[in-house]
């Protein structure tokens, strides 16, 4: 029988929910599914020239914790972009696959009803923190894997991902990198899995986006904080190798002297950073058609 970890389980970081700029728009509570945290909020710049790029932020708090409203980029509002978070089902209330059905659900019905929100889906950058990161990547890479209910003809942009996990096997095996428990039944992927995770290698494979590692990927921005004791910063190094490996367009920033969910990654220079990737793969027309 397994011991119950010696390691304290993660509680998450103290961050305050983010205030909505001046001048923007909020539609709340958009529903795609029958559970309230199958629904999605929309930020949109008032003056904004239309239709607008748009940022599909996904949230952080292990599977298990926080909501659609902890956004961790509201500063992209600034910059002519909409924004929108998608919620999902926690661990508590399903299992996985059920977190990444729920966020191509609501890509779905975000992509159908766009032009009733002035943006442009064609300009998409999906987004996300920690566990919202990990969700992010696996939405983008695992697009022909139908046990995850992919969006057909779904071609983002980019890929913004912060302090991540993406190769959950690793992450295990990378247990003295990190403060927290990673390997009991009550671990974030224990919760997920509902037993403890090193006993379904099976789902380790097909919840990690390592897996799905193509060439055909959008470019990536990979970030992580080298002093990260929650997800260790060699989780998006080793991502951003697996990538450049296939041919894809990866920039990797590890920030000096910060952790988990520090407030580097929501102010400059680094938020500077994420905008002017996100400008730069908005910037010019599709040459590539949607699969």
């Amino acid at each position: 029988m397994m011991q119950p970890s010696l390691k304290p389980q993660h509680k998450g970081t103290d961050i305050p929910l983010p205030a909505v700029p001046p001048g923007v728009c909020v539609i709340r509570d958009v529903s795609f599914g029958p559970h309230e945290r199958q629904s999605y909020d929309v930020y949109l710049p008032e003056n904004a020239p239309r239709p607008m790029p748009v940022v599909v932020f996904l949230h952080p708090g292990a599977w298990s914790r926080r909501d659609r409203r902890a956004v961790r980029t509201m500063f992209v509002l600034e910059h002519g972009f909409a924004l929108v978070s998608i919620g999902y089902r926690l661990a508590q209330h399903a299992r996985f696959p059920a977190q990444i059905n729920d966020v191509n659900d609501g890509l779905r019905h975000l992509i159908a009803h766009a032009d009733r929100y002035g943006i442009d889906c064609d300009r998409l950058v999906m987004a996300g923190t920690s566990a919202g990161a990990h969700l992010a990547a696996l939405a983008v890479l695992a697009r022909e894997n139908e046990p995850f209910r992919p969006v057909s003809h779904f071609a983002p942009r980019g890929v913004v991902a912060v302090y991540g996990a993406y190769d959950m096997a690793r992450l295990l095996r990378d247990e003295c990198k990190v403060d927290i428990d990673q390997t009991s039944p009550e671990s974030p992927l224990g919760l997920m899995f509902g037993e403890a995770p090193a006993g379904r290698p099976d789902l380790l494979r097909e919840i990690s986006p390592r897996t799905f590692v193509a060439s055909e990927a959008p470019p990536f921005l990979i970030m992580h904080g080298h002093e990260d004791r929650v997800l260790p910063w060699t989780q998006s190094a080793e991502m951003a190798t697996a990538l450049i490996e296939q041919g894809v367009d990866v920039t990797l920033r590890v920030i000096p002297k910060v952790g988990h969910g520090a407030e580097a990654f929501r102010t400059p220079p680094v938020s500077d950073q994420i905008v002017a990737f996100m400008q730069n793969v908005t910037a010019t027309p599709q040459l590539v058609s949607a699969r």
